[in-house]
């Protein structure tokens, strides 16, 4: 799911991105007009990458396909890069990459936000600057300290321009470090 990874908003008072739909739009019926041309609109999924277009169309007579794409992204991003489960007591480092997709380097603050199931080990906020066009990636350690659904959520802010931001949810299925055991009893 190419999806999962990277969507809009986030601030403390914009919108998280939570759907990563690895289909943005799929429509078997569609019908051009007389010239030949079918126009339709989607709301796309959260994920920042890149979508690639098909279509396959044909008349009684015909039989054509066509390939495009088109990206969605936005000037500040935050992906996750935490696994999707764990094992209760496992440690880690959690790491995120932040993009800057403008012109000029980016203060900004990074924070992690967890829940009762995982314990930081360290700081869970910190001040960076990304480079103009650029990548960082920002790590902070963690433990898995119980079993359970854990939430996680990555937030990006600009420091001097705070429209500028970002945040991405994600869940880890936290599980115990051995199967629990079962008794089976046969009469």
């Amino acid at each position: 799911n190419k999806g999962h990874i990277i969507g809009d908003g986030g601030g403390d008072s914009g919108r998280m991105r939570r759907n990563f739909l690895a289909v943005a739009f799929w429509n078997a019926t569609l019908q051009t007009d007389s010239e030949g041309i079918a126009r339709v609109s989607f709301t796309a999924p959260d994920s920042l990458t890149r979508y690639r277009l098909f279509a396959v169309v044909h008349t009684a007579g015909q039989f054509g396909t066509g390939e495009t794409g088109f990206r969605i992204s936005q000037p500040l991003m935050v992906e996750s890069a935490l696994p999707r489960f764990g094992r209760k007591g496992d440690i880690l480092v959690a790491k995120a990459m932040v993009y800057n997709q403008t012109d000029r380097p980016i203060s900004a603050m990074v924070k992690l936000e967890l829940d009762q199931f995982i314990i930081a080990k360290d700081e869970t906020e910190r001040r960076v600057t990304v480079p103009a066009q650029g990548s960082l990636a920002v790590r902070f350690p963690l433990e898995f300290a119980a079993v359970g659904a854990a939430r996680t959520v990555w937030r990006v802010r600009s420091i001097d321009t705070p429209e500028l931001n970002d945040a991405r949810e994600t869940f880890i299925d936290i599980r115990h470090v051995a199967p629990l055991r079962r008794a089976v009893y046969f009469s």
